[in-house]
């Protein structure tokens, strides 16, 4: 992607760039490999914010794609791998973070409570897994 127009990288991405690159991220454990895919994917993600004068890490149309197409998910899994080196783990948290936001800062936007007590930013569970805004006595609380 490095030196790649933006209409070019559009071509990759409309041929499936992103899909190839999340298929590596989801199956290949070669540290090297690992760390260029993450760097193509985030070079390509913050061209497009480039190119339409967004900041650097703003969302858009092509990191929802990828976290659609798992991702986020791949990227936190990395984080877990115990096999590869700390420069690995830090380049996958720190796409993480500047696209997603660190998991402190997720819904602390505007807490505010109801009548009740109860956050308005929170989903209760109850025993029959349907949504409630009302606290249920069942464990899940987000």
């Amino acid at each position: 992607m490095c030196g790649a127009t933006f209409e070019q990288m559009k071509i990759l991405v409309d041929a499936g760039f992103i899909e190839a690159m999340i298929a590596l991220l989801e199956t290949i454990r070669i540290e090297k490999i690992l760390l260029m895919t993450m760097e193509s994917l985030e070079g390509c993600l913050v061209a497009f914010n480039t190119h339409f004068g967004k900041p650097q890490y703003a969302q858009n149309p092509w990191v929802a794609k990828m976290e659609e197409l798992g991702g986020l998910n791949c990227l936190e899994s990395i984080q877990a791998l115990p096999s590869i080196s700390d420069t690995c783990h830090t380049m996958a948290a720190d796409f993480v973070i500047h696209f997603w936001g660190d998991e402190d800062s997720v819904g602390n936007e505007s807490e505010t409570n109801n009548d009740n007590g109860n956050d308005n930013n929170s989903l209760y569970f109850d025993s029959n897994t349907q949504l409630s805004n009302e606290h249920q006595s069942a464990p899940y609380l987000f």
